[in-house]
């Protein structure tokens, strides 16, 4: 039941996004070739997941809007803490349910962007750059998801917790965008900064499982305090 609820409460917002991400990679890969550049090869299909990191970071954002304080103000809240569950719970599936459709939001993208692209016979290669992009891009937004997740706990009101949530990725992504703190910003990570080789247009060197641990490390961290935070509220 509290899967079932956790989709109804966000379904239209993950439809949305979905739409707004798939959109817009798919007009940016028909657009290239219009542009001049020739076919669509891996520096395309890595300028156009550059902008879909921002796109999925805004869906993500909309996608955590809500939680327990949101339910207090539209009177709500009496309802779903009746029901047999600890609040852990209740705050787990909540956040399950935004992983995998942030997981969505990432890969169908991906896939959109491959079928209109082709692979200028190399399946093979295009498809692990592609996996390669998506495991940075979720890797590092894990820490955007539960950061928002977070604020929701803080901050009462459906619009006002993502509203702020921006507003901090925004002063997140300047503040790391120094040269001396780029290697901890989860925004290079998304889009595969460090790992980006311009020769060809691919993701070099091994597949970074530690940074991708740390994140999700970090987002594991943001997640036991938006517990503890919930647990100790009265509502």
């Amino acid at each position: 039941m509290l899967w079932y609820k956790a989709w109804l409460e966000t379904r239209m917002r993950f439809c949305i996004a979905l739409v707004l991400c798939v959109g817009l990679c798919s007009e940016l890969i028909i657009s290239l070739p219009r542009s001049g550049s020739g076919s669509v090869d891996l520096v395309g299909l890595h300028g156009v997941h550059s902008a879909l990191v921002f796109v999925w970071t805004l869906g993500v954002t909309l996608l955590m809007m809500g939680g327990l304080l949101s339910e207090r103000a539209g009177g709500s809240s009496s309802f779903t803490l009746s029901l047999p569950v600890s609040r852990f719970h209740l705050m787990a599936v909540r956040t399950l349910v935004g992983a995998i459709e942030s997981i969505g939001l990432a890969a169908a993208p991906w896939v959109a962007m491959l079928i209109l692209a082709g692979h200028n016979g190399e399946p093979r290669r295009y498809l692990t750059q592609a996996g390669l992009h998506i495991l940075l891009l979720l890797g590092g937004g894990s820490v955007l998801l539960t950061m928002t997740l977070l604020l929701s706990t803080l901050i009462e009101g459906e619009y006002t917790a993502p509203t702020a949530s921006l507003g901090i990725i925004i002063l997140l992504a300047y503040t790391f965008s120094g040269n001396d703190l780029v290697a901890y910003s989860p925004f290079a990570f998304m889009t595969g900064l460090r790992y980006f080789n311009r020769r060809d247009g691919a993701l070099s060197g091994p597949v970074p499982w530690i940074p991708a641990l740390y994140f999700l490390a970090a987002a594991a961290c943001l997640f036991a305090v938006s517990v503890t935070i919930i647990r100790r509220r009265d509502f």
